[in-house]
């Protein structure tokens, strides 16, 4: 008989991968070069069998002992869990133990009604230099909604960003 053909793994199973290799690096059973080395080779994965030779000598947790439990060769779906009203997440300053407030999702109302005004602005100034350069001088204003509309967006941008960093992050367990 055949030997059966590995599976092939997609950007979840590699990504579990990963926050195992974490949690091994975590409790220091491996180096920042080991760990380097096989989240690499786990990122760059393609099958279950890609995975196993980085496991092998770490105990569990490891990849395709998830499911052994409920006896199911299928995935089993797990919900994520629902945020708390207000989380917290690790301290950035390293002589701080306390956990520092997480901000809430930033609002894209303000810079979408920016957006929408700059646009109009603009319009409005083209407008005005095909019917009669009279107004020359509110060239300004839409360059001035433009400049605050940029800042409003990378403003959001940013808080985007950290809002996305703090939900990924994992809080450390409690002593």
């Amino acid at each position: 008989m055949s030997e059966p053909v590995p599976q092939r793994i997609g950007d979840a199973e590699r990504d579990r991968a990963a926050e195992y290799l974490r949690e091994h690096m975590s409790v220091g059973r491996l180096t920042q070069d080991e760990f380097d080395e096989r989240l690499t080779a786990a990122l760059q994965a393609r099958t279950s069998a890609d995975l196993e030779p980085l496991f092998a000598d770490l105990p569990a947790p490891k990849p395709g002992q998830e499911n052994a439990s409920t006896g199911s060769p299928w995935p089993v779906y797990q919900a994520p869990a629902l945020p708390s009203p207000t989380s917290y997440g690790a301290a950035t300053s390293s002589s701080s133990s306390a956990l520092q407030p997480i901000p809430p999702m930033p609002s894209s109302t303000v810079a979408n009604v920016l957006a929408t005004v700059t646009g109009v602005a603009w319009a409005l100034f083209v407008l005005n230099f095909i019917v009669g350069p009279g107004l020359w001088w509110l060239v300004f204003v839409p360059i001035v909604l433009s400049s605050i509309a940029g800042q409003q967006r990378q403003e959001l941008n940013r808080r985007e960003k950290l809002w996305r960093e703090a939900q990924h992050r994992q809080l450390p367990p409690n002593s």
